[in-house]
């Protein structure tokens, strides 16, 4: 044991083991990017553009947030 420990071509020609070093953890949800929510807040007093609705999108897996302030809910705003 001790002189494949020591051997040069044992160690450089030797097989690489490619186990991971931990375990593995299965993902629990396998759509990742489909648990994500929207929600309409307003409406709030006037701003520029008689905007005074907002639109809040959160993606859960990568905790993205988008935030859009509107004039009015319509389809096109939402898209």
């Amino acid at each position: 044991m001790m002189m494949v420990r020591t051997c040069d071509k044992c160690q450089k020609f030797a097989a690489i083991l490619r186990v991971p070093s931990t375990t593995i953890t299965p993902i629990v949800n396998p759509l990742p990017f489909a648990t994500w929510e929207m929600d309409i807040l307003g409406p709030f007093p006037k701003a520029t553009g008689q905007r005074n609705y907002l639109f809040v999108v959160v993606d859960y897996f990568i905790t993205w947030i988008e935030a859009e302030a509107v004039a009015s809910i319509t389809t096109a705003e939402v898209q």
